[in-house]
C-alpha cells in the first residue's frame, strides 16, 4: 500500500517538474521569435523606404505564454473471501463415520494509475504605430547616413554584410561598418523611444555662398567688413562663425543687428589681414585669396539658439536626393 502511495506522488512531482522546464523553454523561444520579428521588420521597412514605398512599424506589446498542467493519480484495492466446505461419509460395520473439512481462500486486488495533460498557450498582439513620429524619423535619420543600406544586383561579399535580404531580384544589405548605427535604430524604434538616433549639433552647418558686400571697417584699422550670403537662414543672435582651413580653424565674432528679428540669411564678419593670427593662412593673409574660396562650408555657434531636429519632410527630401544620386551613379 505504501509503495502505491509513493508511486502516485512520484508521478505528480514529475509532471509538475516537466511543466516548469517546458515553461522556461517556451519563454526562450518566445524571446527569440520577438527579436526575429523586430529585426526583420526594421530591415523590411528600410527596404520599402528606400524604394519610396509606404511602411508601418508594428509594436508587439502584449505577449503571454501559459502552460496548463493537469495530473490525476488513482490507486485502490479490494479483498475477496471464498469458502469451500467438503463433507465426506464413510460406512464400516454398520458404523457410520463422517468427516468434514472447510477451506477458505482470500484474494487481494490492488489497482493504481496516473494520467497527465499539458496545454501550451501563447498569444501575441501586434499594434501598428501610427501616432509616434519619432519612430519613423529614426528610420529616415538612419537612411541619411552614407551607405546606410546598400543595394546591389549581386549578393554582398563574404563578411561585408551585417544583415541582408533579397527582394525582387536585388540584394539589400547593411554593411558591417553600419552595424552600430543599425543597432541604435533598432533600439530607438523599440525600447529607447524619446531619444534621438544621433544627438543634435551645437552649431548650424551652413555654406557660405559668396560675398554680397565688403567695405572698410569703421571700427578696426586695416580691417575689412564682409557681408556673406548663407545657403539657409539662421536665427538672429550673437555668436561666432567658425572656418576650418588646411592647418588651422579660425573664429569670427557675430553681432546681432538690433533692428533685425527672426532669421537672416546673411552675416557680417571682420577680417584684418595684418594680424599675427593669420600669418600661417594664405587665404586670410591675402584677402584676394579669401574672396575666391566660395562656396565654402562653415559652422555658426549662437548664444541662445540651437539647431532643431529636422522635420519628417526634410528627412524624406534628403533621402530622395540621395536616391537620385545613387540612381545616376548606377546608370553611369
Amino acid at each position: 500500500m505504501r509503495r502505491m502511495v509513493r508511486f502516485a506522488c512520484l508521478i505528480t512531482v514529475l509532471i509538475v517538474g516537466c511543466a516548469t522546464r517546458e515553461l522556461h523553454r517556451d519563454q526562450d523561444k518566445l524571446r527569440d521569435v520577438v527579436l526575429d520579428l523586430y529585426t526583420k521588420q526594421i530591415l523590411d521597412n528600410l527596404i520599402r523606404a528606400t524604394n519610396c514605398m509606404p511602411f508601418i512599424h508594428m509594436d508587439y506589446g502584449t505577449i503571454t505564454g501559459n502552460v496548463t498542467v493537469k495530473e490525476t493519480a488513482n490507486f485502490g484495492g479490494n479483498q475477496d473471501l471464498e469458502t469451500t466446505r467438503v463433507r465426506n461419509t464413510f460406512t464400516a460395520d454398520a458404523t457410520g463415520v463422517m468427516l468434514a473439512s472447510v477451506t477458505r481462500f482470500f484474494k487481494t486486488f490492488f489497482e493504481y494509475g496516473a494520467t497527465g495533460e499539458n496545454t501550451n498557450q501563447i498569444s501575441m498582439v501586434g499594434t501598428p504605430v501610427n501616432n509616434i513620429d519619432e519612430v519613423y524619423e529614426a528610420y529616415f535619420q538612419y537612411l541619411k547616413l552614407p551607405n546606410a543600406l546598400i543595394v546591389s544586383d549581386q549578393s554582398p561579399p563574404d563578411g561585408a554584410a551585417h544583415i541582408c535580404k533579397k527582394v525582387c531580384g536585388r540584394w539589400y544589405w547593411v554593411p558591417v561598418e553600419r552595424r552600430k548605427e543599425f543597432l541604435q535604430l533598432a533600439m530607438a524604434t523599440t525600447a529607447t523611444r524619446g531619444k534621438r538616433l544621433a544627438p543634435l549639433d551645437e552649431f548650424f552647418t551652413v555654406q557660405l555662398l559668396g560675398i554680397t558686400k565688403d567695405e572698410k571697417s569703421k571700427t578696426f584699422e586695416n580691417a575689412v567688413l564682409f557681408t556673406l550670403k548663407l545657403d539657409k537662414a539662421v536665427p538672429v543672435d550673437d555668436g561666432y562663425l567658425e572656418l576650418a582651413f588646411d592647418k588651422n580653424t579660425y573664429t569670427f565674432f557675430l553681432e546681432k543687428d538690433p533692428g533685425t528679428i527672426g532669421t537672416t540669411d546673411t552675416i557680417s564678419i571682420t577680417i584684418n589681414p595684418n594680424l599675427d593670427r593669420y600669418k600661417d593662412e594664405p587665404k586670410l593673409r591675402d584677402l584676394a585669396g579669401f574672396r575666391k574660396i566660395f562656396p565654402y562650408p562653415a559652422k555658426i555657434y549662437l548664444e541662445r539658439h540651437r539647431p532643431q531636429p529636422p522635420t519628417t519632410k526634410e528627412l524624406i527630401d534628403t533621402i530622395n536626393n540621395q536616391l537620385e544620386i545613387i540612381k545616376l551613379n548606377q546608370l553611369r
